[in-house]
């Protein structure tokens, strides 16, 4: 993942502390698949993220938005 950038798989970058979603049915951290930068994609003004994530055991998909 390229730093304050959008990514597909890898670890996550954070605005704030590290929110990592729990699966409702099995209670196992759910894994991240995207996160993609708000903000100007040209600047530096870096306004947050939309962090997703994806449970395939369980068929589950959840959303983290920081910033």
């Amino acid at each position: 993942m390229a730093p304050g950038g959008s990514a597909i798989g890898g670890q996550p970058e954070w605005r704030d502390d590290a929110e990592y979603p729990t699966c409702p049915v099995c209670r196992k951290l759910m894994p991240c698949i995207a996160q993609i930068a708000l903000g100007d994609p040209w600047g530096d003004d870096l306004d947050g993220w939309f962090t997703f994530f994806l449970h395939t055991e369980c068929s589950l998909a959840a959303m983290v938005c920081q910033g």
